[in-house]
């Protein structure tokens, strides 16, 4: 991959950002940026990996695309605003570090975006002086994260319209503020959609569960609204307010669903105490019943047309 533009500055709460220092990147430091970049691209694409986010703000969608097609003047002054748009979101509790912003071009063509880089070690000194422009990046690669570690970047590419964007956070449960500084919305992952989605099913229609879990498997993947859709072909009883119901839940929720993908097999779940009862939603919906008691507490009752048999483990006293 070959590495075109660098241009970085320090980002930390409360910080005035300096003008991004302009890199001259020679191989050491090629080779560093060119694993996160790969390695970024690499997990972006993997099975169950999450969909690629979508910029709800036209200005830093606008930024994106200067660091990807913009003149060189352009870039330093795009990384800039970039910047400023971080560190007003970042607080006490957000680590310090440099936000790395590049173009590159590889075989798969042309990439662009931003690094957010995070000193392993107390090093505030070295940052300060790469800020400065006093160091070269490729003098202290070795204090930063080691490709496979980056924990927040974003990456415009040639195989995505203008709007997306792949977005790394991998605090996603501790640290939204990444991906909310620049308006990036991320959705969820397939696995992550499927659970959502039978969870809503069982919400809004309880008592078509056993058809939605028989259909499933048979529909073709896609945008939720069409999945639904196709559904409610299957399932008359769904109804049309039901669809309508399901689809907004699944887009308010925390990670917004957008597809779905039937290919995935489901689990349904049951805890009771210490007893776990599992298995293919598709049998489970059909065969588990569960029921109130008059009197309080509740029943599940499992059918079976074979007679079941107790299998016994063991395991070490602890």
């Amino acid at each position: 991959m070959k590495i075109n533009l660098v241009a970085y500055t320090r980002v930390a709460a409360g910080l005035a950002p300096k003008p991004p220092v302009s890199q001259r990147v020679d191989s050491p430091i090629e080779g560093f940026l060119s694993a996160h970049v790969t390695d970024l691209l690499e997990k972006a694409n993997k099975d169950d990996a999450m969909p690629p986010g979508r910029f709800n703000d036209p200005e830093v969608r606008d930024l994106f695309q200067l660091l990807y097609q913009g003149s060189d003047d352009d870039f330093p002054g795009a990384t800039l605003q970039l910047a400023e748009r971080l560190i007003a979101v970042m607080n006490g509790r957000t680590r310090e570090g440099l936000l790395l912003a590049l173009r590159a071009d590889g075989d798969a063509g042309r990439v662009a975006g931003l690094l957010k880089l995070q000193v392993v070690a107390e090093h505030g000194a070295v940052l300060e002086r790469l800020d400065s422009g006093e160091l070269q990046l490729s003098a202290v690669t070795d204090m930063l994260e080691k490709p496979g570690d980056l924990q927040k970047g974003a990456l415009v590419t040639r195989s995505l319209p203008p709007d997306e964007v792949y977005c790394a956070d991998r605090l996603v449960t501790a640290a939204h503020y990444f991906p909310e500084a620049f308006g990036i919305r991320l959705f969820a992952k397939p696995s992550a959609a499927t659970k959502t989605f039978f969870e809503v099913a069982h919400r809004v229609a309880p008592e078509q569960m056993a058809e939605i879990a028989a259909r499933w498997p048979a529909l073709e993947s896609g945008y939720t609204r069409d999945v639904i859709g196709r559904l409610a072909a299957e399932v008359p009883d769904l109804t049309q307010e039901m669809q309508e119901e399901m689809i907004e839940r699944l887009a308010d929720s925390p990670r917004s669903v957008v597809r779905l993908d039937t290919g995935r097999r489901v689990k349904e779940t049951y805890k009771i105490g210490g007893i776990t009862l599992s298995g293919p939603i598709e049998e489970m919906v059909g065969g588990v019943h569960v029921q109130e008691r008059p009197e309080g507490g509740w029943t599940i009752t499992l059918n079976s047309s074979d007679e079941p048999s107790p299998v016994y483990t063991s395991t070490m006293a602890r």
